[in-house]
């Protein structure tokens, strides 16, 4: 872990456990809000805030959609910014999952729910290329952006132009992905400098074998958002969340 890791810790788990949205407890690291040292690193908020749990889940909806809430743009705070790779897969035809909006919204939606399911809180933005809006452009905030175990990606928003400093290879629920199995593809549409990189399975809409979409890979520090080669978009992949 990096040496400004645990210092960012106390201040993300600061800001994610004092007063916001609704369901969020209120107070700091000064007041009664309990916060507790996880066995896996992690730490967890009093019945709220940074939870880490094993708890997110999806309402199954028609034939195997996600049910999902639309939100409105995030309001974006100061402070450091979590970022997690889901732990499941998705099809890239995104509005399936329950969101009646276009593929980039959707993949907003479907991390927005991600979170909320693992009690994580906070207001949520996939990291998705289409057509005239980059990815780069989509995430908001200055940073530092971290992953959920504290440790630093990103130290600023400009630094997403470029690798992190480790692999975005830990889950909502605070668990690092079993990268000794290989690749971990997650849906980007992004090439290397945060653009669209045309490759998106029309605009994140089609499960359709004749397109094609850009994958990262979250256990390749270097080839996160732009791995060597193609994917066809029948096949399902993770997506890549970042708190606003």
């Amino acid at each position: 872990m990096k040496r400004t890791s645990m210092l960012l810790t106390l201040a993300m788990i600061a800001g994610a456990c004092s007063p916001g949205a609704e369901g969020e407890p209120a107070g700091d690291l000064a007041n009664s809000v309990g916060h507790e040292a996880r066995a896996d690193g992690g730490f967890g908020c009093d019945d709220a805030g940074l939870g880490m749990g094993a708890d997110a889940s999806f309402e199954a909806e028609g034939d195997g959609g996600v049910e999902v809430d639309a939100d409105a743009a995030p309001e974006v705070s100061p402070g450091p910014k979590r970022v997690f790779v889901t732990s499941r897969e998705f099809y890239p035809e995104l509005p399936s999952y329950g969101a009646d909006d276009s593929g980039s919204v959707a993949a907003d939606v479907i991390c927005q729910n991600t979170a909320d399911g693992a009690g994580l809180g906070g207001h949520w933005r996939a990291w998705v290329s289409v057509h005239e809006l980059d990815a780069f452009d989509r995430i908001q905030g200055t940073g530092p952006f971290v992953r959920l175990d504290g440790v630093v990606l990103f130290p600023d928003h400009e630094s997403l132009r470029g690798a992190p400093l480790e692999p975005i290879d830990v889950t909502e629920h605070g668990e690092a992905l079993d990268c000794a199995r290989g690749t971990m593809s997650v849906w980007t549409g992004t090439s290397t400098g945060g653009r669209w990189s045309i490759y998106d399975c029309v605009g994140w809409t089609s499960r359709d074998g004749d397109f094609d979409g850009i994958e990262g890979d979250a256990c390749d520090r270097e080839r996160w958002t732009e791995s060597w080669s193609l994917a066809g978009c029948y096949i399902d992949s993770r997506l890549y969340c970042f708190e606003q």
